[in-house]
């Protein structure tokens, strides 16, 4: 799994949706472990949110395979667009956690609800991802 030109284009789709997808920071400078984060707003500018957020997670996993993707819900409640692209990763091996309102998919309680803790285990690959609530490595799944 390399980089990909789309890779560039999905992300730029993302931001102008209205996703924020930057570069959160370095865990471990010697190491070179990274955190890249992607904020969802509750209703980003688009028809299909789910593609767009998979299609991130999915590009930002190929530029940077080692790092951590950390997708962090900003709105009240968890969009249904959120499951949806995790549901359409299954599979892909990322290395991704998800947070909304203190809650996460990984870590200790709170978690979020078990169909989404369990679509990001079965999208994740084997290892340690970043946890920027409990700010510890956490197995990936």
């Amino acid at each position: 799994m390399g980089y990909d030109s789309r890779d560039t284009a999905a992300i730029n789709a993302a931001i102008a949706a209205g996703f924020d997808c930057s570069l959160s920071g370095t865990v471990e400078a010697d190491d070179q472990v990274f955190v890249h984060s992607i904020k969802c707003p509750s209703l980003p500018g688009s028809q299909d949110n789910g593609k767009l957020l998979a299609n991130a997670i999915e590009a930002l996993t190929r530029i940077y395979p080692g790092d951590t993707v950390w997708v962090d819900v900003l709105s009240e409640d968890l969009p249904q667009y959120v499951q949806d692209a995790v549901d359409s990763l299954v599979g892909f091996g990322t290395r991704v956690i998800i947070t909304h309102n203190g809650s996460a998919t990984h870590g200790n309680d709170p978690r979020l609800a078990e169909a989404l803790c369990n679509a990001v285990r079965r999208a994740n690959v084997g290892g340690a991802l970043w946890h920027p609530i409990e700010k510890e490595f956490v197995r990936s799944f």
